[in-house]
C-alpha cells in the first residue's frame, strides 16, 4: 500500500469550468489578506467577497476554472486563463486551496493543463504569466514549464507597508 505523501505525490488532476454557484469554496481558501494579495494580485479587498469575484468575472476574456483530483474528484484549486488577443494569452490566480497540498507538483500538473487549455480556446503565440519576486517556488515551478523571466517587465505593490515585486514571465509557442 503507497504512504500517504506518496499518494499525494501520484495525484492527477483536470480542469473543469468555474461556477458562480460555488464561489464560497474560492473564498475559505483566501484566509489571508497576504494570501490574497499573492493569489489576485493588489486589485481585492479582504475579504474577498462574492460580490468582488462576479464583478471580476464579468469580463469575458476571463476564462475561470476549478481543479480537480482525478482519483477523488475533489475540487482542489483554482485557475484562470485571460484572453488577451488571438496571440497571446495570460495564466492568473493560480491557487492550490488546501495547504498541505502545496509543494507536491501540482503546480507544474497545473501549468502543464493550463498550456493545453490556453491552445483549445486560442491560438497564442505567447503565455504570459506574473508573479511575485519573493515566490520563489512558484517561479522555479513555471521555469520547469519553459517560461523565462522577462526583465523588462515588473511592477512594485505595497503590501502592508512591504514592497512586492512582481515580475513578468512569458512562455512562447
Amino acid at each position: 500500500m503507497l504512504s500517504l505523501s506518496l499518494k499525494k505525490l501520484c495525484k492527477m488532476i483536470y480542469l473543469r469550468p468555474f461556477e458562480l454557484l460555488e464561489v464560497n469554496r474560492l473564498i475559505s481558501w483566501v484566509n489571508s489578506p497576504e494570501l490574497l494579495v499573492q493569489f489576485s494580485g493588489p486589485g481585492f479587498n479582504f475579504p474577498l467577497t462574492k460580490v468582488a469575484w462576479d464583478k471580476h468575472l464579468s469580463d469575458t476574456s476571463i476564462h475561470p476554472y476549478f481543479v480537480v483530483d482525478l482519483n477523488t474528484d475533489e475540487t482542489i484549486g483554482y485557475p484562470e486563463i485571460v484572453k488577451v488577443d488571438e496571440n497571446e494569452v495570460k495564466l492568473c490566480r493560480l491557487l492550490i486551496g488546501d495547504p498541505d497540498l502545496r509543494g507536491l507538483g501540482l503546480g507544474k500538473l497545473l501549468v502543464r493543463e493550463l498550456i493545453y487549455e490556453s491552445l483549445a480556446i486560442a491560438s497564442p503565440k505567447r503565455i504570459l504569466l506574473n508573479v511575485y519576486s519573493h515566490n520563489t517556488a512558484a517561479i522555479k515551478c513555471y521555469q520547469s514549464e519553459g517560461f523565462v523571466i522577462n526583465e523588462s517587465v515588473s511592477k512594485t505593490s505595497l503590501v502592508d507597508g512591504m514592497e512586492w515585486k512582481s515580475f513578468q514571465m512569458d512562455l512562447m509557442l
